[in-house]
């Protein structure tokens, strides 16, 4: 696949050869020699060298070494590649010239031609560092990360994006992420933020298609870090711990979605985020993803933004009891919610406004009667879609508590969930995975909840159940690699291991062969705390469901 990295690159080296035989039109003493020997060379073993060398050699074969990034400076021995690539063949055909036949010997020649070369291949690596250097010298970061950072990386076959040039291919619509520059694709390192279990899968999936992993987390050896390359270890809005990460990697991705988009932005000319920002803008923001959900012809509950009590009055004269106040943003397995379902409840809002805990920027959900919870999973690549099967979820406590798949709901219901799943990928020009809470009515309509820009609890059936999983889509996705459309191979029952759920769990193991068991490896057993999951692939999911049960491992959750 040609990226506009690659292109980038191709014209770079060019650019160099297109000077140099220029130079030579006016050394007329010269001209037969850059007629006979330059141009034919150049086409034959100095376009592949100057082309491939300094990426094969000089990021991705030996200087990428693991724990540890390699300046740009370090790719200058990595130059040494391309008088290998070109000497053997302009030895060869200096070889057939009348001064050979008359006795040169080819060895001489080739020596010629590994100097010719080596000296074309250093004069380029030299433009490129001047190039960065200059731009940095000029205290502007724009500037520099412009030219100075990504046009440098053209001339010296970087690993980073392609730079100004790579920025007017991307505009044509070509692909701007080059995964390792189109060369060694799986040797690209993928840059996780958030170190948490839906992290590690990740890294896990990606381990197996060859990808170098590196995590952002506070927590050391965090679960990601366990399974991980290399960890940076500081707080999640550590704007110099991002750019860490992203100089360390190729492509950045993350693990939940209150991540700080503008510092993802800010690092954009370091590493790929083939996700954006714009999803994780949306998503962050509760009224702004209701808007862009019916934005997209899909339904929600109803819902209004509210800054205030009194707006929040006023919104309840709309929307009526029953009713949840959520705030904005934040908030996950139930936190930053109220429930309210009379006057009463009403006055705690207002009594804990007026006691100075404030009226946090919120939205007013009205009530869905739904005769059960839904999730569905939808995985792109920034062009293609495709989607997992409707699974039924059970929340107990406001945690996810098990999922069942397939949900059993009419052919109606499974279509409607794919399509607005469909839709909703679509206006987002998915990579990666999406994941898409729904409530199922008693009357079939779907309606859509929230939504998670990452995997999802809901879709961890997957990894035993379906011809590929939500981490595997989930890597494939942002790698922009093309994605066939999952398969479930078998029903499954996915029960969560919370922290009280841990002893008896592991104590039943050896009784249930049927048991495939995660665990997390998280340092502290707390209590509500997601340590791990069970799953169970079955002909029968109401009797597996039972059989869960009937073991007393989650009986605190009846």
């Amino acid at each position: 696949m040609l990226t506009s990295s690659l292109l980038t690159e191709l014209l770079c080296s060019l650019s160099i050869i297109g000077g140099l035989l220029l130079l030579g039109t006016f050394l007329r003493a010269k001209v037969k020699l850059f007629q006979k020997l330059f141009l034919p060379a150049s086409v034959i073993g100095g376009f592949i060298g100057l082309l491939l060398g300094p990426m094969v050699l000089g990021d991705y074969a030996i200087l990428r070494v693991p724990e540890t990034y390699i300046n740009d400076w370090s790719l200058l021995p990595g130059t040494l590649i391309v008088p290998i690539f070109a000497a053997v063949p302009l030895g060869m055909f200096m070889n057939r010239s009348p001064k050979a036949e008359s006795g040169k010997k080819t060895a001489p020649n080739v020596l010629k031609a590994f100097a010719l070369f080596a000296a074309l291949s250093f004069m380029q690596s030299a433009i490129g560092f001047g190039t960065n250097l200059f731009f940095s010298s000029t205290g502007d970061y724009d500037l520099y990360r412009t030219f100075g950072y990504e046009l440098s990386q053209g001339f010296c076959g970087g690993h980073g994006t392609a730079g100004a040039v790579g920025k007017i291919f991307e505009g044509l619509g070509l692909d701007y992420w080059a995964t390792a520059q189109g060369v060694a694709v799986t040797t690209a390192t993928i840059g996780i933020i958030g170190g948490g279990q839906l992290g590690r899968m990740m890294a896990l999936s990606a381990r197996y298609m060859g990808f170098r992993i590196g995590v952002l987390d506070p927590t050391p050896d965090c679960p990601t870090a366990q399974v991980a390359d290399f960890q940076v270890t500081a707080e999640y809005d550590d704007i110099t711990a991002i750019r860490e990460l992203a100089e360390k990697s190729d492509v950045l991705t993350y693990e939940f979605e209150n991540v700080n988009a503008d510092a993802i932005d800010e690092v954009r000319a370091l590493a790929a985020a083939p996700q954006g920002t714009d999803l994780l803008r949306v998503t962050q923001d509760r009224v702004n993803e209701k808007q862009f959900i019916n934005d997209h012809g899909t339904p929600t509950a109803p819902w209004k933004a509210v800054n205030s009590v009194e707006e929040l009055d006023s919104a309840l004269d709309e929307i009526h009891y029953p009713a949840v106040l959520k705030t904005r943003s934040g908030g996950y397995d139930g936190h930053g919610q109220t429930v309210l379902k009379s006057d009463a409840d009403l006055e705690k809002v207002r009594a804990r406004a007026d006691r100075g805990g404030g009226f946090p920027p919120s939205i007013l959900e009205g009530f869905v009667d739904f005769a059960f919870e839904a999730s569905i999973l939808v995985a792109g690549n920034g062009k293609d879609y495709v989607t997992f099967p409707i699974v039924r979820n059970e929340h107990r406590n406001n945690i996810l508590h098990m999922t069942i798949a397939p949900a059993e709901v009419s052919e109606a219901v499974a279509k409607e969930a794919h399509e607005l799943a469909l839709r909703l990928a679509q206006g987002f020009e998915l990579a990666g995975i999406l994941a898409i809470e729904l409530f199922v009515t008693k009357d079939e309509r779907v309606i859509v909840n929230e939504l998670a820009p990452r995997p999802h609890n809901s879709g961890h059936y997957t990894i035993e159940a379906c011809s590929f999983d939500q981490f595997d889509a989930h890597i494939r996705g942002i790698a922009g690699w093309p994605l066939e459309q999952p398969e479930l191979l078998k029903p499954a029952v996915m029960v969560n291991v919370l922290g009280q759920h841990v002893a008896p769990t592991r104590a039943l193991i050896a009784e249930h062969p049927e048991w495939s068991m995660h665990d997390y490896c998280k340092a502290e057993v707390r209590h509500d705390r997601k340590m791990g999951h069970i799953t169970v692939l079955t002909n029968d999911t109401e009797r597996t469901v039972a059989d869960l049960e009937r073991t007393g491992c989650w009986d605190d959750l009846k």
